[in-house]
């Protein structure tokens, strides 16, 4: 386990002095014209690496996640009742909701343009009863997490 957390370290410490680089190049090219093609050049190489380590932390984070739920099952049986309750809270929202076009002023302009149709209307409203559903689980989590503790003891 040592060993893996000292490669860990020297692949963010490796990380980090390539991000360092190209932030300090990109500054150090940094001019007034916007068609300078050596700060376009720094530019998208810097973007570009901040691609690549987006694409690695969210590879990373699906990988740790899978191998926590495979290492302990009490966290994968609780996460699997999150996620589930995610997904009830999410159909029975899609059902509750409505296709019905909203009322309010200048919506034919966005009927006209093809930006509100029935399915966006539709997607609308799930979101808010989804937003409606997560504001009373919070409320009610809040107020009832004290009560569940006094009967824990």
């Amino acid at each position: 386990m040592a060993k893996i957390g000292k490669l860990l370290t020297y692949i963010l410490l490796g990380v980090s002095v390539v991000s360092v680089i190209l932030m300090f190049a990109l500054m150090g090219n940094v001019s007034s014209n916007e068609g300078d093609p050596k700060m376009d050049f720094w530019l998208n190489y810097n973007i570009y690496w901040a691609y690549v380590l987006f694409i690695v932390v969210c590879v990373l984070a699906f990988a740790f996640a899978i191998y926590q739920t495979v290492t302990d099952k009490k966290s994968a049986k609780s996460g699997a009742l999150v996620l589930g309750g995610f997904i009830l809270i999410g159909v029975v929202s899609y059902m509750l909701s409505s296709d019905q076009m909203p009322k309010f002023l200048g919506v034919e302009s966005f009927i006209e343009s093809g930006q509100l149709t029935l399915n966006v209307s539709k997607l609308i409203d799930t979101g808010l009863y989804v937003t409606y559903f997560l504001f009373i689980v919070s409320i009610l989590s809040l107020a009832l997490t004290p009560l569940f503790r006094l009967f824990e003891k």
